[in-house]
């Protein structure tokens, strides 16, 4: 039996173009990157709507490539309602591209195990209370010209002899009040307001600050601050005020 053999081995097979397959893989972690600017739920569900709506999107017009510009014959149209699958169908077509298939259900596990409202159901008091602990005095209004650039934990442990947090739900707001000591004998109560929506941290303010049980002014808030724990710390301790935390 004879066998005869082409004198030139055949073209490779034409791949075809996959940058809208590539786009429908990575919008999940492109939504991760986005909803770092969404500063409420509101555009946080934007910014998801978009990247849903987007993938199967993309799928419908790669499909509509391969049949009109590259006469092939794509995975089913229904298919594009379920980018995943759509992208591993049609890795059959072309060889060598299962890797965009694996990269997309990688990146799809990861946008649903890792996006804002996800992460938000996990999130217990004890993770607002350590939020709240390491936020910067400095950072609230009416402080952000003075000295107190340190974290509410540290000012707490450099100027209180005792002192502990208390922490309330009222939805989705908490309410963390520091109670602290000072050497002097002063008592000092600061709330701390902070918040989250279910998908991020909306707002942190200064609630109400007592000393001795008398609630401070609001335009004497930052200068009591500053006495606890800045500049004025030794124009009180000639106080003899005493009481228990």
């Amino acid at each position: 039996m004879e066998y005869s053999f082409p004198l030139y081995p055949a073209a490779p097979a034409k791949k075809s173009r996959n940058g809208l397959v590539w786009y429908a893989a990575l919008l999940p972690l492109l939504g991760l990157l986005l909803e770092n600017f969404a500063i409420n739920r509101y555009l946080g569900m934007l910014v998801w709507a978009i990247a849903i709506i987007m993938r199967p999107l993309a799928c419908l017009f790669d499909r509509r490539y391969l049949e009109k510009e590259e006469g092939l014959e794509p995975p089913p149209a229904g298919l594009c309602l379920f980018p995943t699958v759509y992208i591993l169908k049609r890795a059959k077509l072309n060889r060598g591209e299962n890797s965009i298939a694996v990269i997309c259900a990688i990146a799809l596990f990861i946008g649903i195990v890792a996006n804002g409202f996800v992460r938000s159901v996990k999130i217990t008091d004890s993770d607002i209370l350590d939020a709240v602990k390491e936020t910067s005095l400095a950072s609230f209004e009416g402080l952000e010209d003075s000295d107190l650039n340190m974290s509410i934990e540290q000012a707490a442990k450099d100027n209180f002899q005792k002192y502990d947090y208390e922490i309330e739900r009222d939805g989705n707001r908490r309410t963390v009040t520091l109670t602290g000591l000072r050497r002097d004998g002063h008592k000092y109560k600061i709330e701390f307001i902070v918040s989250h929506d279910g998908f991020t941290y909306t707002e942190t303010k200064l609630g109400t600050v007592t000393k001795n049980g008398v609630a401070i002014d609001d335009d004497d808030r930052k200068k009591v601050l500053k006495e606890i724990f800045g500049e004025d710390t030794d124009s009180s301790s000639s106080d003899e005020t005493s009481s228990e935390v």
